[in-house]
């Protein structure tokens, strides 16, 4: 998320809120509140409805494995991490 303005964050016991304030005086104040599992959040522009989002970030299939190593860069004498 790109702010161009200021904004300010409070912690509570139910999560976070943001306030971000723009500086373009066409644009309002919006207020963000992240759950506190950061797994929702609802954006509420100030005069606007509110918008509720969702993390995809643990959706999909999980990864079963992670493979790590080394390979050669051709020319140099050295190798990379993959």
């Amino acid at each position: 998320m790109m702010v161009e303005g200021t904004w300010a964050m409070t912690e509570g016991t139910d999560g976070y809120e943001y306030i971000l304030t723009s500086d373009s005086d066409s644009d309002t104040v919006a207020v963000v509140a992240v759950a506190a599992a950061q797994a929702t959040a609802v954006y509420t522009p100030d005069g606007g409805e509110s918008a509720k989002m969702v993390s995809t970030k643990n959706f999909g299939p999980k990864a079963s494995m992670e493979m790590k190593g080394t390979t050669p860069i051709p020319g140099q004498d050295v190798e990379a991490e993959v």
